[in-house]
């Protein structure tokens, strides 16, 4: 599977263009909301930190991770 971003400057035209695209069987057209896609990812952040905070984490490589103002 491919992937691909299109950034389109006219709304009109880019209703038009997803319409068309809707139209062909092997194109699947998921709608992501860049607001949902930072929630997550800050999520995820803050989750890590709280792993670190809570010293739940392992060596890597015999290297050793210290968190300082965190």
């Amino acid at each position: 599977m491919q992937q691909l971003i299109i950034n389109i400057t006219n709304e009109s035209k880019a209703r038009s263009l997803i319409n068309f695209l809707k139209q062909l069987d092997f194109i699947r057209i998921e709608k992501v909301s860049n607001e949902k896609q930072l929630l997550e990812f800050q999520s995820e952040i803050s989750e890590s930190f709280k792993d670190l905070k809570e010293q739940n984490v392992s060596s890597w490589k015999n290297k050793k991770l210290t968190l300082k103002n965190a």
